[in-house]
């Protein structure tokens, strides 16, 4: 048999579904459910009623159906992974109903048909801001998410109008333009229509909670923004605060610049420049002199000294 994809994950969603037939959970929910046995209308015959979890009523063990509360594969996102195929459907009996043919065919699966056709009509038609809209409620709403314990387990949620409508959200943003993604501009605040941007890379690099926001002047930025304004580099910056400077004098006080030296010494300037520092010049000055950093000075003058032997030998 030629295995295309589909057909193979087709093979393993009814293999798992024949395996939830079995399991206990089912069972339990469905003798929760249990009315007793009564007399089939339609059949005039005792058949096992049961009573259906969402319009209250009895009907028989023929027309039962043990539904799951949230969709084992999620109508507005679709199969996502096995993981989350095995979890949903292996799930506890708290996320599972006893629902009679009626309300299951005409109510809650044409709902979700409903749902699912919507949402790959607006996936095809709007493809980058949905995804950003999924990811949205994701982070915020599902605790199996990547990064949920940074969004919905801080308590950050979306608005109502968003979270009921993708319409509603659209409105607001607008097309999302070429690599950007959705930002709050409050970290701590929610996501609505006030708080939201769309933000590039950079942007956003510079709007997490990682980062350290300083006040300078009666403006509050993040330190690559001051580092951007003020010429300094923002672990420059970070350093002098560490060491304890006040924000004034860390933010105020700019680099230090550095002699522009790019040529070579030659012998003799090096045994001219080992015989000032040997005689009592300061390498910081001797560097001014010849327009040299003092450390460029000192590399140079450990690197080439004579040892008190060697300049012995020399002086015979």
């Amino acid at each position: 048999m030629n295995w295309t994809e589909g057909r193979l994950k087709a093979f393993i969603t009814s293999v798992l579904r024949a395996g939830f037939r079995k399991y206990p959970a089912k069972y339990e929910t469905l003798n929760e459910a249990k009315k007793g046995r009564k007399i089939n209308p339609a059949s005039g015959r005792m058949a096992e009623h049961y009573t259906c979890n969402d319009c209250k009523g009895d009907f028989p063990a023929k027309d039962v159906h043990i539904d799951h509360i949230f969709p084992v594969v999620s109508p507005e996102d679709g199969f996502t992974d096995w993981d989350s195929f095995i979890r949903n459907l292996f799930c506890g009996k708290e996320n599972l109903q006893v629902l009679c043919k009626s309300c299951h065919l005409d109510g809650k699966t044409k709902e979700e048909n409903k749902i699912r056709k919507l949402s790959q009509s607006i996936r095809k038609r709007y493809p980058q801001e949905e995804g950003s809209y999924r990811n949205m409620l994701s982070r915020c709403y599902n605790k199996n998410a990547t990064g949920y314990e940074y969004y919905g387990g801080r308590g950050i949620g979306v608005c109502d109008m968003w979270r009921e409508d993708f319409f509603s959200f659209y409105k607001d943003m607008g097309p999302r333009p070429e690599n950007t993604t959705l930002d709050r501009v409050d970290v701590h605040g929610d996501y609505t229509k006030e708080n939201c941007r769309w933000a590039t890379s950079i942007e956003q690099g510079r709007n997490t909670t990682a980062n350290n926001f300083v006040e300078y002047e009666e403006e509050i930025r993040c330190l690559e923004d001051w580092g951007e304004v003020l010429g300094i580099k923002p672990n420059t910056i970070l350093t002098r605060l560490r060491r304890g400077w006040p924000v004034s004098e860390a933010l105020g006080k700019t680099k230090r610049e550095k002699p522009f030296y790019n040529g070579r010494l030659s012998q003799e300037d090096i045994e001219e420049l080992i015989t000032a520092i040997d005689t009592g010049t300061t390498q910081t000055a001797y560097g001014k002199k010849i327009g040299m950093d003092s450390s460029q000075v000192s590399r140079i003058y450990n690197r080439f000294k004579l040892t008190a032997k060697e300049r012995g030998e020399r002086k015979k």
